[in-house]
């Protein structure tokens, strides 16, 4: 059973994650390059402005439960479990980074959502599960982008057919482990 301070470090982590996603999408939109660029600038620019406007309600929700949000970049980055991307400016790389980084967010929303259900606050449950679908939205729209008929999942090693077979994959956090083995995220497979 979670309990408040629980639901707390979650939506801390959370908060940490959704800021590394937003930066993530909003320098994609900004170095895309390519002939589907107008399209993927659009995409990456809907996805970046959604994200942005999920960081301070998240905030405030850690405020509600009497926490602090982090407070600088330092504690930022050592909350977070999303990673920074590559120099890659292809659409398509960009694509498959920000959906990566998506649905690291995602298994994050899931486990605060699973949390705050536990702790019976419901605001807050309410919130993420809408949270939730926001981003099933970006992973299945990118996903499609890609040509994949589902978004990987971080235990795949987040490595896609289209990835370059030298290319060695990405560790997985032991913090996404741990969220693997508590949590399902609704709608991703």
């Amino acid at each position: 059973m979670h309990d408040q301070e629980t639901l707390v470090n979650e939506l801390k982590t959370l908060l940490a994650d959704a800021t590394t996603l937003y930066y993530r999408a909003h320098s994609a939109h900004w170095n895309v390059v390519g002939p589907l660029f107008q399209q993927y600038h659009e995409l990456f620019g809907e996805i970046y402005e959604d994200v942005w406007s999920s960081l301070d309600p998240i905030a405030e929700n850690v405020r509600k439960l009497g926490g602090f949000p982090p407070s600088g970049l330092e504690e930022l980055i050592k909350l977070r479990e999303v990673r920074d991307g590559s120099d890659v400016t292809t659409a398509e790389g960009l694509a498959r980074e920000v959906l990566n980084a998506n649905v690291e967010v995602l298994h994050c929303l899931n486990e605060a959502f699973v949390c705050a259900n536990e702790c019976n606050s419901q605001g807050i449950a309410n919130f993420l599960a809408d949270r939730i679908d926001h981003h099933e939205k970006w992973s299945w729209q990118l996903s499609s982008s890609l040509g994949l008929s589902s978004p990987p999942l971080p235990e795949s090693t987040n490595e896609t057919p289209e990835q370059d077979a030298n290319e060695k994959p990405k560790e997985i956090s032991v913090q996404t482990k741990r969220r693997m083995r508590g949590a399902v995220t609704p709608g991703v497979r």
